[in-house]
């Protein structure tokens, strides 16, 4: 049949959002998210995935993105200050409004972690502190994740083994401990330029600590 009208339900509003391929493994339906919409600045809300895509979005870009189409609902509790007082039709957000979502796939407390851009990723790291490989041929072809840190004014490259992370920090398991000076710095530098061995300066001391991340 032909559609005639078309009416929106806004006691139940839901965020649709864009997710990547390489993200779309880590979510669940149930995940909690915090979303944050244009027309509230400085305003965060409380949401819950209520569907996620089985299938790609077909896009058409030169960018060959993929991504999967993921729908959030926003929790009634943590905008209830906005409709005390209005009719029970009323609803602060508009179908069309623009939103932001963080998911929170994952929560540690009292962690080692450090920027993302710290992290390097090697093939070679002979002059990393680890255990004897056992077969010197596939040292080409395996990577390791790993820091530099500074020991006295040198840079040490460190192999290190990684968990969970969020916009700016991740998780490091193993291979740091409190109180170890990363080095970090333009990509370029970090990644290309820089090698054990190499001499550092202290700009500014920020020792690794432990941190909260979700």
């Amino acid at each position: 049949g032909t559609e005639i009208v078309r009416v929106a339900n806004l006691n139940n509003m839901e965020v649709e959002v864009d997710v990547n391929e390489n993200d779309i493994v880590k979510l669940a339906v149930g995940d909690s998210t915090i979303v944050e919409v244009d027309a509230y600045l400085k305003r965060e809300f409380s949401g819950i995935v209520t569907e996620i895509a089985n299938s790609a979005e077909q896009t058409l870009s030169a960018d060959q993105v993929t991504n999967f189409k993921v729908k959030v609902r926003i929790l009634p509790e943590s905008y209830a200050d906005l409709t005390e007082g209005k009719p029970d039709y009323y609803s602060p957000f508009r179908p069309g409004m623009t939103a932001t979502v963080d998911i929170i796939t994952n929560k540690r407390k009292d962690i080692i972690g450090v920027p993302i851009s710290a992290i390097v990723i090697k093939s070679d790291t002979t002059d990393a502190t680890r255990v004897q490989r056992r077969d010197t041929e596939s040292l080409n072809d395996e990577k390791f994740e790993c820091v530099y840190v500074k020991n006295g004014n040198e840079a040490k490259l460190r192999v290190v083994t990684t968990g969970i992370q969020d916009d700016t920090n991740i998780q490091v398991l193993t291979g740091l401990k409190e109180g170890d000076v990363v080095i970090t710095g333009p990509y370029t530098l970090v990644t290309k330029t820089l090698k054990s061995g190499d001499k550092v300066e202290l700009k500014s001391e920020e020792p690794v600590k432990e941190i909260d991340s979700e």
